[in-house]
């Protein structure tokens, strides 16, 4: 937290620290070398930074139930907070009042009738989400889904040009969707859609077999013109074996776990990994409704049950197999990629908990679906024109 003056104040409430606080940064008490100052200066992003850093140690604390340390921690964390919302030119009051809102929207709620559902997928990179996508949205009506991905005429895999988009809507068409999916979804979006009830969904692959995928892909469409194939061809421009192409493109380590901090954390797909960021993902997967495995088709199934799909097609962008693994580049690439296994590991046991949770009906849903896609005749997969809204 850095070296903190003494502030004078015999107790130390909310309202007397965003005092002090407020005095520091304005300079009124010529307190030139505190802290505060310090953080005034440096700006909002490292206000911001230090604010997430600390919101991580916190959390680290309680997942090791260390008491004295919470408290520490959460002391650290309420300060940064303070600062933080006193820049922003926000008041203590403000968040009471907020409070105090939310208080009577929950004694409300509890007196009516549930939220309709809201399905919210992160769309990892070859991880079955086209597949998902595509027999999803056919069993929904127009204005019922929203697709964020980059495209020929817009870039809807950034975060500030989706929540940009969404506050345009009207309440009345965000009532509406169900489904929302894109490789620019991210964890967080429910907050536009305060009608519905979020249910995160994300599908996760062997790392291995993902990155051997994601080659293939690579191979298949290096000439479409998309700026990640590059990373496909040599000085030469030559197509890379797969050894080379994955030993040496940093993004593609632990790209699963850089991926989702990204979508989950905001925190760009360049930077250093961190045992906290695999920590902080993990933790936000407890929230998650489902998660789902590419390699299990019941999982497939149970998700077509949620929409009700009664159509089925073949899979979408299946990548033509120029490479087929190999052992010892497995053995390889495990080593170089730690944090992907320990997050594909510990998804698993979250998917396997759910399974065997009666409350989900997952038995009953994947039966009943997978009756009815073997009396049905498998569709071809014709491009459906994606709607925004």
């Amino acid at each position: 937290m850095g070296v903190v003056q003494y502030y004078r104040a015999n107790t130390m409430k909310i309202e007397n620290l965003e005092k002090i606080i407020s005095q520091r940064i304005e300079n009124r008490d010529n307190f030139s070398n505190s802290y505060t100052v310090f953080l005034k200066k440096a700006g909002r992003k490292k206000i911001a930074e230090k604010l997430g850093e600390e919101s991580i140690e916190t959390i680290i604390e309680i997942i090791k139930s260390d008491k004295k340390r919470i408290i520490y921690e959460t002391a650290d964390l309420i300060y940064h907070l303070m600062v933080a919302l006193s820049i922003s030119g926000i008041k203590w009051k403000d968040i009471e009042s907020e409070l105090e809102k939310r208080n009577i929207i929950i004694s409300r709620t509890r007196k009516t009738k549930s939220k309709p559902h809201l399905y919210i997928l992160l769309h990892v990179h070859k991880c079955a989400g086209s597949t998902l996508r595509h027999h999803i949205i056919r069993s929904l009506k127009s204005g019922e889904y929203l697709i964020f991905r980059k495209s020929v005429d817009s870039d809807f895999e950034d975060r500030q040009k989706i929540e940009k988009y969404l506050k345009k809507q009207s309440r009345d068409k965000l009532k509406k969707i169900r489904f929302i999916t894109g490789h620019g979804t991210f964890y967080g979006i429910h907050k536009f859609f305060p009608d519905s009830e979020p249910r995160y969904i994300v599908f996760l692959r062997n790392p291995f077999l993902r990155t051997v995928s994601n080659y293939n892909f690579f191979v298949q469409t290096k000439d479409d013109g998309h700026g990640s194939r590059k990373s496909i061809f040599d000085s030469r421009h030559h197509v890379k074996d797969f050894k080379s192409w994955f030993t040496k493109t940093d993004i593609m380590q632990n790209y699963i776990t850089r991926f989702l901090r990204l979508r989950v954390m905001n925190v760009g797909m360049t930077k250093k990994l961190t045992e906290k960021d695999i920590i902080f993902i993990k933790n936000v997967f407890k929230d998650f409704y489902f998660i789902g495995l590419t390699e299990r088709q019941e999982d497939y199934l149970f998700l077509y049950g949620l929409f009700g799909v009664k159509r089925f097609y073949e899979d979408r962008n299946v990548s033509v197999r120029y490479y087929e693994p190999g052992r010892q580049d497995e053995i390889i690439f495990k080593k170089m990629n730690q944090f992907d296994y320990e997050i594909y590991e510990d998804s698993i046991q979250l998917n396997k908990k759910f399974r065997l949770n009666k409350k989900n009906n997952y038995n009953k849903v994947v039966g009943k679906v997978r009756k009815m896609r073997g009396k049905t005749k498998i569709l071809k997969n014709k491009y459906k024109k994606i709607e925004r809204l």
